[in-house]
């Protein structure tokens, strides 16, 4: 029996996104960690590899076989200090992130609409100031349209490029800032308008 197993990478607090916990994983690994995990379960690694620059976070994939033999897993002291100077690392690196982005906000003037109706708009609401701003959000999910998010309507990019309004978009996606930029730009949407935050 051979598997591959890719998970987060938690080794590289400083290529993450803000808010990185708040994404769909419920554990994330470092490479001794995930060895420890499959040698608990009777597999030895063939192969691993890490991606720093991997779509969306850093990620470990992994390649492995049955022995049949396996390795009991008691507390590790080593992984648990590992662990914590991960999380430290990565609280600051966060909070530094959110920081720029207070910055960033604070350089735009007047009523804004914000691009994206996720996560990371979420975490926009509760870490900077923006929502006094807000006059809609936009969003290509068509099942988000006509809902709201925090009292503030969610529209599709149609209505929004409809009502050709003078006024600044911030993009709120860590990930996919460039595409969303580029895309508002080939709208027509003005340079001036188009508030990124992270490039």
């Amino acid at each position: 029996v051979v598997v591959l197993l890719e998970v987060p990478c938690a080794t590289a607090p400083e290529l993450v996104a803000p808010g990185w916990f708040t994404l769909e994983h419920l554990h994330y690994f470092s490479e001794a960690g995930i060895i420890r995990l499959l040698e608990a379960a009777g597999f030895a690694p063939l192969e691993l590899r890490i991606s720093f620059r991997a779509e969306l976070y850093p990620v470990i994939a992994v390649v492995a076989a049955k022995t049949g033999r396996r390795v009991p897993v008691g507390p590790d002291a080593l992984a648990a200090a590992e662990s914590r100077r991960f999380l430290e690392k990565l609280i600051a690196h966060d909070d530094a992130i959110w920081q720029a982005t207070r910055a960033r906000l604070a350089e735009v003037a007047g009523p804004v609409y914000v691009w994206g109706a996720g996560v990371h708009t979420a975490q926009l609401l509760d870490r900077t100031p923006v929502y006094g701003k807000i006059k809609g959000v936009i969003d290509r999910d068509s099942q988000k349209w006509g809902s709201m998010l925090a009292d503030h309507a969610i529209i599709s990019p149609d209505a929004f490029f409809a009502r050709a309004e003078d006024v600044p978009v911030v993009i709120s996606s860590y990930n996919a800032e460039r595409q969303i930029a580029q895309s508002l730009s080939e709208a027509g949407v003005a340079a001036r308008n188009i508030v990124r935050l992270y490039t």
